[in-house]
């Protein structure tokens, strides 16, 4: 398997840390420097913002869902992108919801209220979501890569 381009984050708030990340989702924690990727030294005027360097680039979207049934899986979102993305869903609602990969309700992946779930996705992907009270809201997020 060929390895895939590799990304640097890199912040310039006190104890901070410099993180490498590959498109694999891998990462190594090195000591933080005032660096770009090619470790030259940042010049904030000049700097790729951190979206072009994680190579979101593509089109994304912002949306509240809300669960309506209760003990019902609903798939989000609702019209998936065609292409490969990173979605977040956030709990804003006062009870867990859970978040599974299959359409089933029993299971699966607690979201407590006020926490936020990251998934990286493939074209075309959903992911299921429910809740055993009905009415409960989440934020979801998605970005193409």
């Amino acid at each position: 398997m060929s390895e895939g381009p590799k990304y640097t984050i890199i912040t310039n708030q006190e104890d901070s840390e410099k993180v490498d990340v590959d498109t694999r989702g891998t990462k190594g924690v090195l000591p933080i420097g005032e660096i770009d990727t090619s470790g030259n030294p940042i010049n904030p005027a000049k700097e790729e913002t951190l979206e072009k360097q994680l190579g979101l680039s593509g089109d994304g979207a912002d949306a509240t869902f809300t669960l309506t049934n209760a003990a019902t899986a609903y798939a989000i979102p609702e019209t998936p992108p065609s292409a490969h993305y990173c979605m977040e869903i956030y709990n804003a609602s006062d009870t867990a919801i859970y978040f599974r990969f299959t359409s089933g309700i029993t299971a699966g992946i607690k979201i407590a209220t006020g926490e936020t779930l990251g998934i990286d996705l493939g074209a075309n992907q959903q992911v299921y979501i429910y809740c055993a009270l009905a009415g409960k809201t989440i934020n979801i997020s998605y970005k193409i890569i």
